[in-house]
């Protein structure tokens, strides 16, 4: 008299068709249902993780390109507007100029040896020495890494601006390294033409309106270093002797 709960009897009529029965198991019910939110949970999942995995990428590419923008900056200068290009045409045209006057000066200037100051008699006759009194740039913070056969050795320090903010400083870095048989310079400023030994418009080119790190960098090892710092007219600004320590400063 009393039928299973386990299952559901539907019946269909259709007109004077003869009814027709269908027997539903209420596990399959519960079974398929189970099965629909499983499912429905897993595209839920897939589409939080998808949106996730969306979010970190576009933090990383506007990471990248604040990275990019950052960097260029430094290069250019804060705009490419044209007062930016006009200051850097100009700077460059004040660049040619010093190098020209330099070298008529050499061209001309007989070759003469300065016995007060032997480093800057390897240099063309054209320097200055401006180093005892002079509040234009100053350095510091000097570091030393010994060369390990894969990397170079490295004098790294800081070349300040004196008055930061007011005024920008441009000019050449030159350092010397002494070893006991021989004499190493950073960059090559070594000149093979001239009667002179060194080149200070081979140095470094500098620029700097604050500070700005110095590496200078050595195939050997060295203990004496002879750091020479001059304006693009040949004015030498600073002429320090540093010498490394046993703790590689």
């Amino acid at each position: 008299m009393f039928r299973s709960m386990s299952e559901i009897k539907v019946l269909l009529y259709k007109e004077n068709n003869t009814p027709r029965s269908i027997a539903l198991s209420t596990g399959m019910i519960y079974r398929t249902l189970i099965a629909a939110c499983i499912f429905g949970i897993l595209i839920l999942l897939s589409v939080a993780l998808a949106a996730k995995y969306y979010v970190l990428n576009r933090a990383k590419m506007s990471h990248s390109l604040a990275t990019e923008v950052t960097s260029s900056d430094r290069e250019i200068g804060p705009s490419n507007s044209t007062e930016d290009q006009v200051r850097t045409l100009r700077d460059q045209v004040d660049q040619l100029n010093a190098q020209l006057i330099n070298a008529n000066a050499t061209k001309a200037a007989p070759r003469e040896l300065d016995k007060k100051n032997p480093a800057l008699a390897l240099f063309t006759p054209i320097i200055t020495d401006h180093a005892q009194k002079q509040e234009q740039v100053t350095i510091g913070n000097f570091r030393y890494s010994k060369t390990n056969g894969k990397s170079p050795a490295t004098l790294t320090f800081e070349l300040h601006n004196a008055h930061p903010g007011e005024t920008t400083e441009k000019g050449y870095i030159v350092v010397l390294a002494r070893t006991d048989n021989a004499l190493h310079a950073y960059p090559n400023a070594f000149s093979t033409t001239a009667p002179y030994l060194l080149d200070f418009e081979k140095g470094e080119t500098f620029q700097v309106a604050r500070f700005r790190l110095v590496n200078a960098q050595f195939n050997v090892d060295a203990q004496r270093f002879q750091v020479l710092i001059f304006t693009r007219k040949g004015e030498l600004l600073i002429n320090m002797l540093h010498e490394v320590k046993s703790s590689g400063s």
